[in-house]
């Protein structure tokens, strides 16, 4: 058995309002569509970035630092993507 390797990468919050509930649930939503299983750290505080009421525990304010890190066959597609999300304004990022 192959162990399933972790990808990691590290985030700053652009959002000038922080992750507040619109971005949070932008930020569920992309992690629901990936079979990794993906998680979001702040500090000693890890949650499931699949479920927004984790996430909302965060409270991730402008210029904090994230970890994400994704597990399974998608991870690095799920932590590029996440990425991109998190260290955008989220402007042009629909609800779909």
């Amino acid at each position: 058995m192959v162990a399933a390797s972790i990808q990691r990468a590290m985030v700053t919050v652009r959002n000038s309002k922080g992750l507040h509930m619109r971005p949070l649930e932008l930020i569920a939503r992309k992690a629901q569509s990936f079979r990794s299983q993906v998680f979001v750290t702040r500090g000693a505080n890890r949650v499931d970035a699949k479920s927004l009421l984790h996430l909302l525990t965060l409270g991730a304010e402008p210029g904090m630092e994230l970890e994400i890190d994704a597990t399974g066959d998608d991870a690095n597609e799920a932590v590029e993507q996440l990425v991109t999300l998190i260290g955008s304004e989220f402007e042009g990022f629909d609800r779909s």
